[in-house]
């Protein structure tokens, strides 16, 4: 190459960008390193135009020093310091934008290692590091945007390093999305594509810049994923060359097509869009094949959810087309789904000691196959639905990974929810073969567990009469036991639609789960129990727990003193009546108050958790009326002379923060300022319960910058004379950018409105967080403290201080601005 350098430079000036890319590989090695650095001086001295000499012979070097490679460097070059030869080469860039000159393409492909080191390999977290990825930028897009003419095809795109370009603005965007450079970057990739498609003085793109976006289209970040697809979209003409029909899968045109398909179906709307406008391209002329459902297969197995998701869609929807590829796309998903479970084991040696260590179990490659499979379960037919039931049965269902063992059971309940009659008969006996059939072992467990539950599915699409029912109930209740939350709930929800089918058993079942729920030694079973129980309660409608004295059994039991499994049992009914029949419970809830009130201070701890399991349960299915007829009861219970009643209050206000957000803003304005007052109870534990309760209330708090001073918040609210000043100084250096929900509202504003009655600095303070806060701030969350902000904005707009009164007009005016008129305002004024 040195020889070809000394002859005339013309013949290879179309080769200067591989030749330069070339180069700065081997400058990494040892052996090699010394003739690399010597070839890119050289280069840079040849093919830099003599005006530019000086830059092309300064880019040179300081691409060598800036790289580091494992050679000697000529002691001349380390005369001046690299950080003064870097910005001396930055100001001299700067200055070629602003006059405007440009170098050539094969000048500019040796100038783009130094820029490529500033924009990709440069410290991110200096302090002029968006400066200078900027003018390197700047730099960029100034040549991708000039076009060759016939007369000089140097002068143009044609011979840039085009690959290596949209490499680097994908891989930089990844790492920084945000601010000027992340834009500029978007702004490179889609100039290359501009720069590369066909048209008169551009490029025309090959395999390596289609290859390129591919590896990206598959990014996590769906704004580059956008943008890629719209710079296909410009090269569409170069496209066209490359799409036919092909079953290969790992040619270039397959992926290509592949990778457009699946993009109509991605998790991000806008990716979907221009996906869609792609796909629909006249001049590209794309079309479903049977190629295409084997590069989804490949995706499927994707570590990243959003790509599994898409492809399991893609399949769906190409098998609508493709109706003949249904039997050939099921036998792959099962066989690959057989490989990948198939886990390697440890290496031992005659010892029996570890010689190698299992790889890592890639279980996210099988939820994406059971993600596909739960897709294609509609196009399937009778013969195909057995051969994917038995896979499920009882191989899925047992898999390593309990995520993986969901996602095939929901793999079968889709089966059957969406086939229905069609399969009872063939699915049932398998059901019950293996049930029957299969010795009880741990390994056995889950797998009857969750066929249990399959079956509790397939008999809700059974007649009323039918003799099958009562048996598979049976089950069902048997299943009850299982200590598994997960499969508790999903037997529950099974049994209320069968419950019409067995209403003649119904008082005996009944009686055997209150038993159960009130008198096992087993956990487990007893929280069980009261999963059956709301079951069992929600098919047969709310007038059983008045008909079947369900109720009075539950009300006796909470106030038995003698045996704390009554009370937790009947605490466990409680929560899940309420969790499973919503806000049908409401009349109920007003007589269970009181009880709650008392096992709030039980001297058992697990019924004290019970307590608040159900506090929080009865109080997110709460109702505004529910609300209403809650709030009164638990207020006065504050005045109570007796402290575990006040304490017991105190919680179950705290469990308010649960309730859904419509509630939530309603009852807060009322329950924080109670809440701050018990904090000065003459009791510990009354006070202890207060904080709790205010910390129950910041824990909901959806405010990204309210979350991360909650703990200022609560320590003024706790102790206002030590606390205030840090809370507001904290609240004064927040820059609100979301929005200000009901909960930090009923935090924030007793604080602000405190600090209106001390010093002119405090007012003053808490004046400007007033005016900050109500931009993002909803009229009806805001409403309810009017009554408290008012009178403090009032009392600062006479003080005798101008700032005081000053910031406290602009918070008054934005408070008008944001809710109209108030009333009494105008006439005060």
């Amino acid at each position: 190459m040195m020889s070809c350098l000394d002859a005339d430079i013309v013949h290879i000036m179309h080769s200067i960008a591989r030749i330069s890319s070339a180069t700065m590989e081997i400058l990494t090695y040892p052996l090699t390193a010394q003739h690399a650095t010597d070839l890119l001086i050289k280069l840079c001295l040849k093919v830099f135009p003599p005006s530019f000499k000086d830059l092309g012979f300064l880019l040179g070097r300081l691409t060598v020093r800036l790289h580091d490679p494992p050679c000697q460097i000529n002691p001349d070059w380390l005369g001046e310091a690299l950080e003064s030869a870097f910005g001396r080469c930055i100001e001299q860039l700067k200055r070629m934008l602003v006059t405007g000159f440009t170098l050539s393409s094969a000048s500019f492909a040796l100038a783009f290692p130094f820029l490529r080191y500033i924009v990709q390999k440069a410290d991110m977290t200096s302090e002029d590091y968006e400066e200078n990825a900027n003018v390197a930028l700047d730099v960029v897009l100034a040549h991708l945007r000039k076009r060759a003419s016939a007369d000089n095809l140097f002068d143009g795109p044609t011979f840039m390093p085009m690959e290596d370009l949209l490499r680097m603005s994908c891989e930089t965007f990844e790492r920084k999305p945000v601010g000027p450079v992340g834009m500029k970057l978007l702004s490179v990739l889609q100039e290359v594509c501009s720069a590369s498609n066909g048209d008169p003085g551009c490029a025309i793109a090959g395999d390596g810049e289609v290859t390129v976006l591919m590896d990206y289209l598959t990014s996590p970040n769906d704004v580059l994923r956008v943008n890629i697809l719209q710079g296909l979209k410009v090269l569409s003409t170069a496209l066209s060359i490359m799409v036919y029909e092909s079953s290969d899968v790992n040619t270039l045109a397959n992926r290509l097509s592949t990778a457009v398909w699946m993009s109509k179906f991605d998790v991000v709307n806008n990716v979907q869009v221009a996906g869609t406008a792609l796909w629909s391209e006249p001049s590209c002329e794309f079309r479903t094949h049977p190629g295409i459902c084997d590069g989804l297969l490949v995706h499927v197995v994707s570590p990243q959810e959003h790509l599994q998701m898409a492809a399991s869609l893609a399949i769906a929807n190409i098998l609508e087309e493709l109706d003949d590829c249904i039997g050939d796309v099921l036998e792959k998903l099962m066989n690959l789904y057989i490989k990948k479970a198939d886990v390697p084991k440890p290496v031992l040696d005659e010892m029996g000691r570890v010689l190698f260590e299992a790889p890592a179990d890639k279980w996210e490659e099988r939820t994406g196959i059971a993600e596909a499979l739960a897709s294609i379960v509609p196009f399937l037919v009778n013969e195909q639905l057995l051969t994917l039931v038995s896979l499920i049965v009882p191989r899925g269902l047992s898999d390593n990974c309990p995520l993986v063992q969901a996602k095939m059971r929901d793999v079968g309940i889709k089966v059957i929810n969406v086939h229905g009659k069609l399969v009872i008969d063939v699915l049932l006996p398998v059901f019950e073969n293996y049930l029957d059939n299969t010795p009880d072992s741990k390994a056995t467990d889950v797998v009857k567990q969750n066929v249990v539950i399959l079956m509790a599915t397939l008999a809700k699409h059974l007649k009323a009469d039918d003799p099958k029912v009562k048996p598979i109930v049976c089950k069902l209740m048997d299943a009850l036991s299982t200590p598994s939350e997960q499969v508790q709930v999903a037997v529950a929800e099974c049994l209320a639609p069968l419950v019409p089918s067995i209403k003649d058993v119904a008082p005996q079942l009944i009686q055997r789960i209150l038993y159960q729920l009130l008198e096992s030694e087993n956990y487990g079973e007893r929280r069980g129990a009261a999963y059956g129980l709301a079951g069992l309660v929600k098919g047969l409608g709310l007038l059983s727990l008045k008909q079947l004295e369900i109720m009075p059994t539950l009300i006796e039991a909470i106030t038995n003193k003698k045996n704390f499994k009554h009370r937790e049992g009947a605490l466990m009914a409680f929560e899940q009546l309420c969790t499973m029949m919503g806000t049908l419970f409401e009349p109920y809830v007003i007589n269970v108050l009181p009880h709650l009130l008392v096992c709030f201070g039980d001297g058992n701890q697990y019924v004290r958790e019970a307590t608040e399991k159900a506090s929080k349960a009865i109080m997110a299915k709460l109702s505004g009326h529910g609300v209403k007829l809650v709030l009164p009861s638990l207020l006065k219970a504050l005045t109570d002379d007796a402290w575990r009643t006040k304490a017991g209050s105190v919680e179950l206000l705290g469990a308010m923060a649960y309730c859904n957000p419509k509630q939530l803003s309603s009852c807060l304005p009322n329950i924080v300022p109670k809440l701050i007052e018990v904090m000065a109870d003459s009791h510990t534990k009354v006070q202890r319960a207060s904080q709790a309760a205010l910390k129950q209330i910041g824990s909901v708090i959806r405010n990204p910058e309210i979350q991360t001073i909650v703990h200022l918040l609560l320590s003024a609210l706790a102790e206002p004379s030590k606390h205030t000043d840090r809370c507001l100084e904290a609240l004064m250096k927040t820059s609100f950018v979301h929005k200000i929900d009901a909960p930090s509202l009923a935090l924030i504003v007793p604080v602000v409105t405190r600090s209106f009655e001390q010093r002119t600095d405090t007012k003053k303070s808490a004046a400007q967080i007033i005016g900050n806060m109500l931009v993002l701030t909803d009229e009806k969350d805001l409403k309810p403290y009017l009554g408290s902000i008012i009178p403090g904005i009032k009392t600062a707009l006479l003080d005798p201080v101008p700032d005081v009164r000053l910031y406290s007009a602009r918070a008054l005016g934005c408070l008008v601005k944001g809710i109209g008129e108030i009333e009494g305002l105008m006439e005060w004024l």
